[in-house]
C-alpha cells in the first residue's frame, strides 16, 4: 500500500532539514542560488516519459532521462530533474512538496534532493 502523499511530503520535509543543517555546516550559503537535483525512480518505462515530460512541464531540466537501473531485485528507470534555488527552508519543502505530487498519479516515487557543496 502506498504511503498517502502527506506522510511522504512530512517525510521529505525531515530531511530537508537534516540536509540543509549539513549544507549550511559545510559553508554553503542557504540563500545563494544552485543547481538542485531532485531524483525520481519511474516502474514502467511508458511512465519514465510520462515523467520527464510532467517535469519539463513544470520548469525542471532533465539530467537523466530514464536510465534503467536495478535495486534489490526490482528494476526502475532513474530520472533526474535539475533546478536552480535556494536551499532556504521553505524553498525546499515547498520544492519537495510539489515534487511529491507530481509523481502521485504514476509508477513512480520522489527518492529526494541533492546539490554539488562548491
Amino acid at each position: 500500500m502506498p504511503i498517502p502523499i502527506s506522510e511522504q511530503q512530512q517525510l521529505q520535509r525531515s530531511m530537508n532539514v537534516i540536509t540543509q543543517s549539513k549544507l549550511i555546516s559545510s559553508g554553503i550559503d542557504p540563500l545563494r542560488a544552485r543547481r538542485i537535483v531532485n531524483v525520481f525512480k519511474a516502474y514502467c518505462q511508458d511512465d519514465t516519459a510520462i515523467l520527464c515530460r510532467i517535469l519539463e512541464l513544470a520548469g525542471f531540466g532533465i539530467l537523466t532521462p530514464g536510465e534503467q537501473r536495478s535495486f534489490e531485485g526490482k528494476v526502475h528507470w532513474l530520472v533526474e530533474g535539475t533546478s536552480v534555488r535556494t536551499v532556504e527552508l521553505g524553498e525546499l519543502d515547498s520544492m519537495t512538496d510539489n515534487c511529491v505530487q507530481l509523481v502521485h498519479e504514476l509508477n513512480a516515487e520522489y527518492d529526494g534532493w541533492y546539490t554539488e557543496i562548491d
